[in-house]
């Protein structure tokens, strides 16, 4: 229970029903006492049910990525009945929070027997979202090779001012 300095206040619960009636003004207002006071990330709800476990459930994307944004908590903890948030976000069939989870480098990433063709959608979006990047970045190096040798080529071309200290440097050289 976190309480701390307020009597009766319940963090977790207070958490809980934020993300339930997709209130993110208050759930990012909540979550900075968590993270402001050190709190253990790792809250749970009245019913045992860990935050990120309800965010997947019945929160919105933005919910999910701001409880993963925090260092310490702990995607794959589960609740009374051993399910991690995983399992809770295909049960939801929440395709956007799944994937969030997913790009995730903490999560076990465990296909489930039950729901595993939304987990093999999920982890194929993950992956195609990943591989664009890799292309865009490929791409923009690419770019700025060209662009830095555009700028080598008219600084070192005859009457460019590389041309000029690169001839100087030659003649000094030669003595």
């Amino acid at each position: 229970m976190l309480s701390k300095g307020y009597e009766g206040l319940n963090l977790g619960e207070a958490l809980a029903w934020a993300i339930d009636s997709h209130s993110e003004s208050v759930v990012e207002l909540l979550w900075s006492l968590v993270v402001s006071s050190n709190d253990d990330p790792n809250v749970v709800d009245a019913h045992e049910i860990p935050l990120i476990s309800v965010a997947v459930c019945t929160g919105t994307v933005r919910t999910v990525e701001l409880l993963l944004s925090h260092p310490y908590l702990d995607p794959n903890k589960v609740d009374q009945d051993e399910i991690p948030p995983l399992e809770y976000a295909i049960a939801t069939r929440n395709v956007p929070a799944l994937e969030k989870l997913l790009e995730d480098e903490r999560v076990n990433r465990i296909r489930p027997e039950r729901g595993g063709e939304i987990y093999d959608t999920a982890l194929a979006n993950v992956r195609r979202k990943r591989g664009a990047r890799f292309r865009g970045l490929a791409r923009a190096k690419v770019v700025l090779r060209r662009l830095r040798l555009q700028v080598a080529m008219r600084a070192y071309a005859p009457g460019g001012r590389g041309f000029f200290a690169a001839a100087e440097s030659y003649k000094s050289f030669l003595g």
